[in-house]
């Protein structure tokens, strides 16, 4: 997420709009008005998107299609570790393309090398029907080259230690 959002602050002028797809919490939703984009979400389940609406936020039930068509056309996509969701998720990147040619998409997706065996994870959680694909760089780049997009991927490093926070700490926060 950190990544992204500063992706997203060195290439996109203040106040642009940025769509982020499967904005559950709206956490990043968030972090995005905190640094002064417009932001505005779907999500595929109701229960978020009235609670985000009820916080004040833009959102509506959906993937891509469903976005009003009174909505501003965005200056980014993003779609957060949601990819590995999807059936089709290629269907899903050329769709997003084919709505927003001119949108940039910031794609992350979970690593397939993680680790699984962090205290107290349930990794079930990594398999289907919850994930049901795995993305390395190589494959994430082909697939958003397939849907249209050129650009670079890369693997963001997540410290576990630091801040005077154990591994743990940081890991059940």
């Amino acid at each position: 997420e950190r990544s992204v959002l500063r992706w997203l602050c060195r290439h996109l002028p203040a106040d642009a709009p940025v769509l982020e797809l499967c904005c559950e919490s709206g956490r990043f939703l968030g972090a995005l008005a905190q640094h002064g984009f417009r932001p505005f979400g779907t999500d595929p389940l109701a229960p978020p998107v009235a609670m985000l609406r009820a916080m004040g936020f833009a959102a509506t039930e959906g993937i891509v299609e469903e976005c009003p068509p009174d909505w501003p056309t965005p200056a980014a996509v993003v779609l957060l570790e949601s990819l590995v969701r999807f059936p089709d998720p290629l269907g899903l990147l050329r769709s997003v393309r084919n709505r927003f040619p001119r949108a940039p998409i910031c794609c992350s997706v979970p690593s397939p090398r993680r680790s699984l065996k962090v205290p107290e994870f349930d990794r079930r959680l990594d398999y289907p029907p919850d994930h049901l694909t795995r993305w390395t760089p190589a494959a994430l780049r082909k697939a958003l080259e397939q849907a249209g997009y050129r650009g670079t991927c890369s693997v963001a490093r997540v410290a576990l230690r630091g801040r005077g926070q154990s591994w743990r700490s940081k890991t059940m926060r």
